[in-house]
């Protein structure tokens, strides 16, 4: 299935909004699959530029966990949008490896497969890249709520 979520869906699914909203869009959805796949466009004036590091900047490994968290949810909620999956934001650990800087200019492709989803529990594996460069590689475990 190839489907897109746009920034106002997304921000439905993520009640976030800039600085804080690290996916700019969803370009695919395969539910047989259980992945998708999300963009970030990262321009020199993000806030987190500024002082990371100045004269060369580099996106912090933070911001890369946070947008690999967003990304795990957009994907479990796309997956139970039928079963009305509530997610409470709660990130239960994150495993990650990061292989190569993501600088101002860089567009962020990041795919998110569930690799074990039940209604209590995710474990979601998201790689991180530059055009065909991995930048990280992480597994986000998240605790959701399935109901209303």
């Amino acid at each position: 299935m190839n489907d897109f979520w746009d920034v106002n869906k997304i921000k439905k699914v993520l009640p976030k909004d800039y600085p804080f909203l690290f996916i700019d869009r969803v370009v695919e959805i395969d539910l047989v699959e259980k992945r998708i796949k999300g963009l970030k466009n990262i321009t020199v004036n993000e806030h987190f530029f500024s002082n990371h590091f100045p004269g060369k900047p580099i996106i912090p490994g933070a911001i890369l966990v946070e947008a690999a968290y967003q990304a795990s949810i957009i994907l479990c909620v796309a997956l139970g949008e039928d079963s009305q999956f509530k997610i409470d934001y709660c990130l239960d650990k994150v495993e990650a490896s990061f292989f190569s800087k993501v600088r101002a200019g860089d567009q962020l492709i990041l795919e998110a497969k569930a690799e074990k989803l039940t209604a209590k529990t995710a474990a979601v594996r998201v790689v991180v890249s530059v055009s065909d460069n991995k930048c990280a590689e992480l597994t986000v475990f998240l605790k959701l709520n399935k109901g209303g």
